[in-house]
């Protein structure tokens, strides 16, 4: 498999857990009704960035989703919980991604 195929099936998995974790879970309901424009953003974002990153490990992970859930402070519409919420839901995808992933 080359290394851009591979990159792919890397994004389509981690596209896959994450959006099972955050749509499906626990919460999936409640999340559902709460998913707005830019959490959608956000998470693309996080699926683009994971797929370029050479080493994936949960450190490397988390510390994206904070770069990432941080630019987004200083867009009004976004409030402070909902971002602190959506970066915990994120972080806590790890798990299902990691799986993916070995």
């Amino acid at each position: 498999m080359g290394r851009a195929a591979k990159s792919i099936g890397l994004g389509v998995a981690a596209l896959a857990a994450v959006a099972a974790y955050f749509l499906t879970g626990r919460h999936g309901a409640q999340n559902r009704k709460r998913v707005k424009g830019w959490m959608l953003k956000i998470k693309g974002e996080v699926l683009d960035n994971l797929e370029d990153m050479k080493h994936v490990n949960e450190e490397a992970y988390c510390k994206l989703v904070d770069g990432i859930t941080g630019r987004y402070q200083r867009i009004k519409k976004v409030s402070r919980p909902e971002l602190k919420k959506i970066n915990k839901d994120l972080k806590k995808a790890w798990g299902n991604i990691s799986k993916e992933l070995h």
